[in-house]
């Protein structure tokens, strides 16, 4: 669950050469506070109405011409949908952007619009971990991965499958589990060989990723 699989291309960004007047109809248009401004595919901020209405401008004049709001704040491609809340959070901002290693634009999220978390990960009001693993997709077999994990006497709350971006070989399960504690089912899928890429778990999480997780799962709850 990585940044870059939430981007909103419904929502288009401004260039610093549009007007005030096309941003303030984009901004009725696709229901949200913020847009973002590019320049050459670069980030520059965000606009917002407000910044209109603070300098006193004129509808034709360019977005560009403005204080930019939240240019120090995006998202990279590959982060994941942990941090992703994390930023919401501490910024107040529903909609963040993504941009890619190069620091060019590549989309928008929107936050305002949890199907597209939900559907990703459901069952988040129980209590429990989230693991994901990546396989060759000839070596998916849900009812052994199943039976190794309620060996443990752990129940799986819910799961998602995809493809991976890079590998269309392979595939990625995440997986919500009802335990919190989730040391004994990683070592024994560890012991049959599965490659376990993200954990997430009480024993496993300290300081902020225990924030973090929180801030998911309240997030996923409303």
């Amino acid at each position: 669950m990585i940044a870059e699989e939430f981007i909103n291309n419904q929502v288009p960004p401004l260039k610093h050469s549009d007007t005030v007047d096309l941003a303030l109809r984009w901004l009725d248009e696709f229901k949200v506070s913020y847009l973002p401004v590019t320049k050459d595919r670069k980030y520059l901020g965000m606009f917002a109405e407000e910044l209109f209405i603070d300098q006193e401008g004129e509808p034709e004049t360019i977005v560009g011409n403005y204080p930019l709001l939240f240019a120090d704040v995006t998202v990279g491609r590959q982060q994941h949908l942990l941090d992703v809340i994390k930023i919401s959070s501490d910024h107040h901002l529903s909609t963040l952007p993504v941009i890619d290693e190069e620091g060019s634009y590549l989309g928008l999220i929107n936050l305002n619009v949890p199907e597209a978390i939900l559907s990703k990960v459901t069952a988040s009001q129980e209590v429990g971990g989230i693991l994901e693993l990546s396989m060759h997709d000839k070596d998916y077999s849900m009812s052994h991965i199943s039976r190794l994990i309620e060996a443990e006497d752990v129940k799986i709350l819910s799961s998602f499958v995809e493809k991976e971006a890079q590998d269309p070989q392979r595939i990625r399960l995440t997986l919500k589990l009802n335990k919190p504690d989730l040391s004994r089912v990683i070592a024994t899928l560890e012991r049959f060989e599965y490659v376990i890429t993200a954990k997430y778990h009480q024993t496993e999480l300290r300081g902020n990723e225990q924030e973090r997780l929180g801030l998911l799962l309240k997030y996923l709850s409303l």
